[in-house]
């Protein structure tokens, strides 16, 4: 179980944002707590990727595994004399282990080998250790796929990658049902297009798991 932040529409005035993607995302995650409901991992797309965000997550005690972005740069230890490193460097020459894709609902075949590196790095900006993991489409491969940090340090690498993988399953949800729905194409933007591409496909949704029958 866990819980998937993806979108906000962010509210403007004179043409400033009011509050910020990770302070709505916040806000909304204390609201779900404070209705007693259990804290689980919080899974993120890379625009959440904020060291505001993690140190708000980490006060809430929160575990959280977002997708990183590209460019930023990591060390083994806090000392000023550490360098900082890209991630193409960091994990040059480290070992690689496989990892199995679990099988979608609607897969006949298992689904294909990836390649992970684990390591435990400071990133800029945060004081705190992350563990995190770099993922690869071949065991080959010199560029990784995509990069995941938690700061849960005693997850395992494997589901860390899985839950960086539920992420995509939930987008490519949200793109058969736009799909299925004729939302493919949009003649609007703002909150009406996100509301269209977004809001109504997930209510839909979750209506037919709630009631399947009606």
């Amino acid at each position: 179980m866990y819980y998937l932040l993806l979108y906000f529409i962010c509210e403007k005035i004179d043409g400033k944002v009011i509050q910020f993607g990770y302070e709505l995302e916040i806000k909304l995650l204390k609201n779900i707590f404070d209705k007693g409901y259990p804290i689980l991992p919080v899974v993120l797309d890379s625009s959440f990727d904020s060291i505001s965000l993690m140190k708000s997550l980490d006060d809430m005690k929160v575990p959280f595994c977002i997708h990183t972005k590209d460019n930023r740069k990591d060390r083994h230890c806090k000392s000023p004399k550490m360098p900082w490193k890209t991630w193409k460097s960091h994990y040059k020459n480290k070992t690689r282990y496989s990892v199995k894709l679990l099988k979608t609902e609607h897969q006949k075949r298992s689904r294909k080998t990836k390649y992970i590196q684990e390591s435990f790095v400071y990133i800029k900006g945060r004081k705190s250790i992350l563990k995190l993991i770099a993922d690869y489409n071949k065991l080959t491969d010199f560029c990784h796929f995509a990069i995941y940090v938690t700061n849960d340090l005693k997850m395992s690498g494997g589901f860390l990658y899985e839950l960086g993988r539920k992420r995509w399953l939930i987008e490519e949800l949200f793109r058969k049902l736009k799909q299925k729905l004729s939302f493919g194409k949009l003649l609007c933007t703002g909150k009406v297009a996100a509301d269209l591409s977004i809001c109504l496909p997930f209510a839909l949704i979750i209506s037919l798991h709630l009631s399947p029958n009606e």
